[in-house]
């Protein structure tokens, strides 16, 4: 799965991720955000469990009418990710 992917991909980061320069060092600290956010994107995919909009799921063909005016928030919360889901402020 992606989150297994992600998840080996950092065993290799810290692993072999190096940064003998400045520039460098700032490189590295973009790839690991980067990663981060890859992360987050999946989370946030598996735990929208409808299809809406561009985001088509094959194992869950419908819209979710609970869902509408709903977003999900994610959060670091003791070094792992909390997902939560919130109304739309309006």
């Amino acid at each position: 799965s992606g989150l297994k992917f992600i998840g080996d991909l950092r065993v290799l980061i810290e692993r072999q991720l190096a940064a003998p320069t400045a520039h460098e060092l700032m490189r590295a600290a973009e790839t690991l955000a980067i990663v981060d956010m890859g992360e987050i994107m999946i989370r946030c995919a598996l735990e929208r469990r409808e299809s809406r909009g561009s985001m088509q799921r094959s194992d869950y063909t419908f819209t979710n009418p609970l869902l509408n005016n709903k977003f999900i928030r994610i959060a670091k919360e003791n070094g792992e990710p909390r997902i939560t889901w919130r109304d739309i402020r309006r």
